[in-house]
């Protein structure tokens, strides 16, 4: 039997996508960081920020598994990925109307 080709990663027995999975949470945590925590205790605003963090985790992190459908779960990570974001733009988007329509309310 011919032999294998040897292992040129950095980490022989991870896929590309757990690492790209694992900074990319490392990161979210130090972006959101300073928005849960000021000082000692946590931001007035930390709650928001913390349940951000939460759900970017619980959301991608099924699909960095290994998928027993036979599924590229690279392919599936990206596509949480940006569907994540999506939502995100469309929640910061609903927000800015929302805001604008009571202003107006209370205008009038």
């Amino acid at each position: 039997p011919p032999t294998p080709p040897p292992q040129t990663t950095l980490f022989p027995y991870t896929r590309s996508s757990d690492l790209m999975y694992t900074l990319l949470i490392c990161l979210a945590a130090l972006v959101y960081g300073p928005k849960i925590f000021q000082g000692k205790g946590m931001h007035p605003k930390g709650a928001m920020w913390q349940y951000a963090l939460i759900t970017l985790i619980i959301i991608s992190a099924p699909t960095v598994g290994s998928m027993a459908s036979g599924d590229s779960a690279a392919d599936r990570f990206w596509f949480r990925n940006l569907l994540f974001l999506g939502f995100s733009i469309y929640g910061y988007l609903a927000v800015i109307a929302f805001n604008a329509i009571w202003e107006q309310d209370k205008t009038t």
